[in-house]
């Protein structure tokens, strides 16, 4: 976890993401344990930086686009930022 969270700050510190959000797909017992599988990042950078900024955290899938479908609670993205959705197996 805590790797997840230096990786994904420094994206945001370096202006090379400009939101993240994390997926949560289920939660287990107890109560305040969630699982996720699948990130989202907002960026005005290529596919190909945030693939080498992510590296470390080895993820199996990095594609353009919402992976899940937009989530309802996140506002429109401005123009010219891509949606890249980071998946792990």
């Amino acid at each position: 976890p805590d790797e997840f969270y230096q990786i994904l700050r420094e994206l945001l510190k370096s202006k090379k993401a400009n939101q993240i959000f994390i997926r949560i797909s289920d939660i287990d017992e107890p109560e305040d344990w969630f699982y996720s599988d699948t990130i989202y990042i907002i960026s005005d950078q290529t596919i190909d930086i945030i693939k080498d900024s992510i590296q470390h955290l080895r993820p199996d899938e990095i594609q353009e686009d919402w992976m899940y479908g937009k989530p309802a609670n996140v506002d429109e993205i401005k123009n010219g930022q891509k949606i890249y959705s980071v998946w792990w197996d």
